[in-house]
Parts: C-alpha cells; structure tokens; sequence
C-alpha cells in the first residue's frame, strides 16, 4: 500500500528530525525542509514549523533516550572472539542432581 503525501511528509520530518539531533544540528524548519528536499519528498513549509516547534532539541533527546530503555538492546552477533568465551561458562555448568531429574519427569518433561 503507497503512503499518501501527508504520510510522507510526516516521516520525512520525523527522519530530518533524527538526522539533525544525530549530526548536533539545530533542530529548526529550515534545516528540516532541507533534509526532505534532499531526500525527494515535499514538505509544506507549516508542517516543517509544527516539526521544529514540538520536537525541540531538548524533547528530541528525552524521547530518544526513553525508547532507547524500552525493549532493551538487540541481541549481539556472536563474533569469532565470542565464541571461545562461551565455552567456558559452559564447562562450568554443574549436573543435575536425581532430585532435579524427578521433577522433569513429574510434569511429562515439559518444564
């Protein structure tokens, strides 16, 4: 399904937005209407203003920060430095004991 223009519109400011906080520009409409214009996407010059007025630089970077807790970081890709690493932790794993086994047989191995 295509976005419609306002749609663009609004990803494209919100993806200036970004851009600029990254780069430590100043978060204006200008700079916003910018960023669009390079990216090919029109943006009226009013939408820009609400962007630069309601995103500031300071709210930008609270909002950032707070959906950079949410959800954690993303898993890592295990590197050829990794793996030796994890070898030993699992070395370090102790058996189980009988008591241990009997409860997995309790709930049919499930648990």
């Amino acid at each position: 399904m295509a976005l419609t223009q306002s749609q663009k519109a609004t990803q494209a400011c919100a993806y200036a937005a970004l851009l600029l906080k990254d780069s430590q520009k100043d978060l204006t409409a200008e700079n916003i209407n910018a960023v669009a214009a390079a990216a090919g996407v029109k943006v009226d010059a009013s939408f820009a203003q609400v962007f630069a007025r309601v995103l500031t630089q300071d709210s930008l970077n609270t909002l950032v920060q707070k959906l950079s807790k949410v959800g954690g970081a993303a898993p890592a890709v295990a590197s050829s430095g990794a793996a030796p690493a994890a070898a030993p932790a699992a070395a370090e794993k102790k058996p189980e004991t009988e008591s241990e086994e009997e409860d997995d047989d309790a709930f049919g191995g499930l648990f």
